[in-house]
């Protein structure tokens, strides 16, 4: 995934929110999959607003920003970053599951020369996957060689 983690409130967070916010380009104005960091509420926008009237510095923003205590939040930004979510309740299955995932993404990358964001995108919405990640069909349980010859099979006509 292409993750984007925002520590603290700093220049780049507040050029990233500003970049965000900007009426004057397209959106979404990024290509992240998910991005953690403060959350920029209502108290923080105004701080933004003053900066962008020239009524205050950066410095002055940042430091006005970081003792605000913004909340902290993940934004799942793509279908990706979605399916990764998937909740599995048996921790032995989600464990193989994630292990095979992590083994099939790999081989896709190298055989079919894709970024692994693209072969994220190939691997969660494909039907193999959909079957390996329903414990009560057992998919799992096969060896990921068999598992990735059926999604080679299945995934050819797209590439």
């Amino acid at each position: 995934m292409n993750v984007k983690v925002f520590k603290k409130v700093s220049r780049e967070w507040v050029e990233f929110v500003m970049l965000n916010r900007n009426r004057h380009i397209s959106h979404p104005a990024h290509t992240y999959d998910i991005i953690e960091g403060p959350i920029a509420n209502d108290n923080i926008v105004i701080q933004i607003r003053l900066y962008e009237q020239n009524r205050i510095s950066i410095d002055e923003l940042i430091e006005r920003l970081t003792y605000s205590e913004p909340t902290h939040q993940i934004c799942f930004c793509t279908i990706a970053s979605l399916y990764a979510l998937e909740q599995i309740e048996n921790n032995d299955f989600n464990s193989v599951l994630d292990k095979t995932s992590d083994i099939l993404l790999d081989k896709i990358v190298l055989d079919f020369k894709v970024t692994e964001t693209e072969a994220i995108k190939i691997l969660y919405p494909s039907m193999v996957y959909k079957h390996l990640s329903n414990a009560e069909t057992q998919f799992y349980q096969k060896p990921w060689q068999e598992i990735y010859k059926i999604l080679k099979e299945e995934i050819k006509d797209q590439l």
